[in-house]
């Protein structure tokens, strides 16, 4: 039996500790529910320099096997998997859940691809007919590109233009209209820190591996924060997976 331990204002400190606990085990429910809006966790798998590979336009596996089973196991708990057109290009990934863990419902993965370049021979577009595959242009795309895109299984909506790419408060309402509550964005850095700066992270799943690549190496952080989106961050989690570590950060609203 737990025993009580009570504070000047009347509460108990273990009552508050389990409390947080609830919290951040069901911190998308929460989120969706106080907010009104989609949960965004931001997944980056770093160097201790916070660098996402060794160099630009190459893909480099940072993290070793225990932080990506963990990574799978992570992508099992969300309705969407989010990577920029960039991450998409150069790494070709397939965002599904393998391993032990069978989602439910498998996350729909999707490109954030402005211009809609994602080419029908990836991965994604390829497998779109297994998997669903959303990509997310500008309303002003070329239209070819997009009846292309669709003729392969792959689903299009569409976002006014913003700095640098798409307008992410609309991209993240259309996609709160097509029923998504919660996303697990995997990068690249541009996109993640885009979201950052416009203070729309609530988790930050930050694997760090022991290794240094240098300027060279592509940034994680790319963007200009506010001192809002920089402030208050509270660790959630911290664990060692083989050699790599996974830091847990939620964001206090």
């Amino acid at each position: 039996m737990r025993i009580a331990t009570f504070t000047h204002e009347g509460r108990t400190r273990s009552g508050i500790v389990e409390a947080d606990a609830v919290r951040a085990q069901n911190a998308a429910f929460f989120h969706v529910v106080e907010r009104g809006s989609v949960y965004v966790a931001l997944k980056y798998a770093l160097s201790l320099d916070a660098r996402l590979g060794a160099a630009p336009g190459r893909a480099t596996p940072v993290t070793g096997e225990a932080a990506r089973a963990e990574t799978h196991r992570l992508r099992a708990g969300f309705d969407a998997i989010m990577v920029g057109s960039r991450t998409a290009l150069v790494d070709d990934p397939l965002l599904t859940v393998r391993g032990d863990i069978v989602p439910r419902v498998p996350p729909v993965r999707i490109v954030l691809d402005t211009e809609a370049r994602l080419p029908l021979a990836s991965r994604l577009a390829a497998t779109a007919a297994e998997t669903p595959t959303w990509v997310v242009c500008a309303e002003d795309a070329p239209p070819e590109r997009r009846s292309a895109l669709e003729a392969a299984g792959v689903r299009v909506l569409s976002a006014p233009r913003g700095p640098g790419g798409l307008a992410l408060d609309a991209v993240l309402s259309a996609l709160w209209e097509a029923g998504i509550r919660s996303v697990l964005c995997e990068g690249g850095g541009t996109l993640g820190s885009a979201l950052l700066a416009e203070d729309r992270v609530a988790r930050l799943y930050l694997f760090f591996a022991p290794k240094l690549y240098g300027p060279d190496g592509p940034p994680a952080f790319t963007s200009p924060l506010s001192a809002a989106a920089t402030d208050a961050w509270v660790r959630t989690d911290l664990r060692e997976l083989g050699q790599d570590v996974l830091l847990v950060l939620d964001r206090a609203w």
